[in-house]
């Protein structure tokens, strides 16, 4: 009996550590009440906000915000999800990335990214908000879905190319990019300022194969620099999407924030 015990035991942990897209989505469905009703219902490990350490009871999570849309990532692979939430009739308004990594039903990680009307690179969340509203964003069928790597791949080869102007990132015509107040299209990668050593460090992803988009997380031109989120959505191996939430921290680092 004991045997028994200890192989469903085993046979629970794996099921749990593989995280189907159904067990993801209810733990999404309670982190984003938390969201609504404010975060005291969480219990959550590490946790950080801007890559600095805080707490969840004590952070932007402590108070109700009014959520007017939100774009969510399951991951199945790394257990995580990722949490695109507009709140531009909040007060303040802001725009919020949030990452979460689970171990089983618990929350190992927290790390969120957010902008306001006084906080962030080109913070502008009505703005934000609005651009977003136009965007087309449905699950990909099955047989025309990227690979995990792929995906990845194109998030990385973006990043690379702020160090090495001759790299060509794939996208689609148009390709939009969103940050803050502006608004880049038809080339989602026009614009970028190339230069030898810019620094794109300690990356983190979590990716959905079934919506083509991945959070990348990441220090901007280097550690301590700038708190970086950027989402990216991925159809037939091109970009399509970009998003991006950019917060100069002014050095402040964080355990959290160096995190794999």
């Amino acid at each position: 009996m004991l045997l028994q015990s200890l192989g469903l035991l085993v046979l629970t942990s794996k099921a749990l550590a593989q995280c189907s897209r159904s067990q993801l989505q209810q733990a999404s469905d309670e982190y984003l009440a938390a969201v609504k009703s404010g975060g005291s219902a969480l219990d959550v490990g590490i946790y950080t906000e801007n890559f600095a350490s805080s707490t969840f009871k004590e952070g932007i999570h402590s108070k109700a915000i009014k959520v007017s849309a939100v774009h969510s990532l399951l991951d199945t692979t790394d257990c995580a999800t990722f949490h695109e939430i507009m709140a531009h009739q909040n007060s303040p308004p802001m725009v919020i990335g949030t990452q979460i990594h689970y171990s089983g039903a618990k929350i190992t990680k927290m790390e969120t990214i957010y902008s306001s009307d006084k906080i962030g690179t080109f913070s502008n969340p009505a703005k934000t908000a609005g651009y977003i509203a136009d965007e087309v964003r449905n699950p990909i069928p099955e047989a025309k879905r990227d690979t995990r790597a792929l995906i990845k791949e194109i998030a990385d080869q973006y990043f690379d190319k702020f160090s090495n102007g001759s790299i060509q990132v794939p996208h689609h015509t148009p390709c939009v990019r969103i940050e803050g107040s502006m608004r880049v299209q038809p080339d989602c990668t026009s614009g970028i300022m190339s230069a030898p050593g810019r620094k794109m460090t300690n990356r983190r992803f979590v990716i959905d194969e079934e919506m083509g988009t991945v959070s990348v997380f990441l220090w901007f031109n280097g550690e301590g620099a700038t708190a970086d989120g950027h989402t990216f959505r991925i159809e037939d191996g091109k970009l399509r999407y970009v998003h991006a939430i950019m917060v100069p921290t002014g050095g402040a680092k964080a355990k959290g924030g160096r995190g794999g």
